[in-house]
């Protein structure tokens, strides 16, 4: 049963047969935020209409910030607009009202583009403020085809992950787990900054990047295990060294992979749209057969899973 039911079901039995009044609402603060920590971000924010008890708790949520677009397929540009400036003012409210000083993870998901980069950046800085540990961005545009995407797209920077410190000092970047780029301009120096300042994280995901070219995935110390590369059109060759790399997903053109050192390496998935390029992956891959435990190839004419 949900808080807000049982909440207003006003009366709770007990054990020896008698009823107490909203017995939830009698634990201490601190009892409630961890219930809280439970529901979703939405679930949280609802619970503020219970009571004036209620009213302020949501603000110490510290679980999944996920904020998703909630527009339907119909709209027109001058909707979409509005749509986005709801959908930003949302965010902003939100973040601006917390009052822990952690969160477990942001996720934001809709149709942003570098004319909404002063935003996204100041809620980058606010999740790494606050230890975030997984950071998820999908700007899917609803209209740009993927080649104007070069042009129209949020691109990450080095200040946009740089000179954020926690409440007790130290870099914000040092707890971040985990991190997904969708639809966001990602540079190589990008890539490299990344690895080199968040040397705590374990998997990086990069999807329909426009910025990507030759991507080094590369560091003696990296904490790296899943790496995952898909439908970034100009990319030209990856070159990775990574001794913690446990599993590789490529979905894009045939090029070289450059797998230099990854002796942790048991799964890859290897997606080529065009071309039946089978032997090609093998031949990439040579070095590692031995030591995978999965392996699939997935192209436009078959695919193979080998385990």
């Amino acid at each position: 049963m949900e808080i807000i039911e049982l909440y207003k079901s006003k009366k709770v039995k007990l054990g020896d047969g008698n009823t107490t009044d909203d017995i939830i609402s009698e634990l201490c603060d601190d009892i409630l935020i961890m219930i809280l920590d439970f529901l979703t971000l939405k679930e949280a924010v609802r619970t503020s209409v219970l009571s004036r008890r209620w009213q302020q708790l949501w603000q110490f949520f510290s679980g999944s910030f996920s904020f998703e677009a909630s527009y339907s397929r119909g709209l027109n540009k001058e909707k979409l607009k509005t749509e986005r400036s709801r959908f930003v003012g949302r965010i902003n409210k939100v973040l601006n009202s917390h009052q822990v000083s952690t969160i477990l993870e942001l996720r934001v998901s809709f149709d942003l583009g570098k004319h909404s980069k002063s935003y996204v950046d100041e809620w980058i800085g606010i999740a790494l403020k606050k230890k975030v540990k997984k950071l998820e961005l999908a700007f899917e545009p609803y209209f740009t085809s993927y080649h104007k995407l070069l042009y129209t797209c949020y691109r990450i920077s080095k200040e946009s992950f740089s000179c954020f410190t926690t409440s007790s000092g130290s870099p914000g970047t040092l707890f971040l787990r985990c991190l997904s780029l969708q639809y966001v301009g990602v540079s190589d120096e990008n890539v490299e900054y990344i690895l080199s300042s968040c040397p705590m994280l374990e998997s990086l995901h990069v999807r329909m990047s426009p910025l990507l070219r030759d991507p080094k995935v590369t560091g003696s110390s990296l904490r790296l295990k899943h790496l995952n590369i898909q439908s970034c059109e100009f990319v030209q060759s990856i070159e990775v060294y990574a001794p913690n790399l446990a599993s590789f997903e490529y979905y894009g053109k045939e090029i070289p992979l450059h797998v230099r050192y990854a002796p942790k390496l048991h799964e890859v998935c290897y997606f080529d749209p065009l071309n039946y390029s089978i032997p090609h992956a093998f031949s990439q891959l040579a070095n590692y057969l031995p030591q995978l435990v999965s392996l699939t190839l997935n192209t436009s004419f078959d695919w193979v899973k080998i385990e």
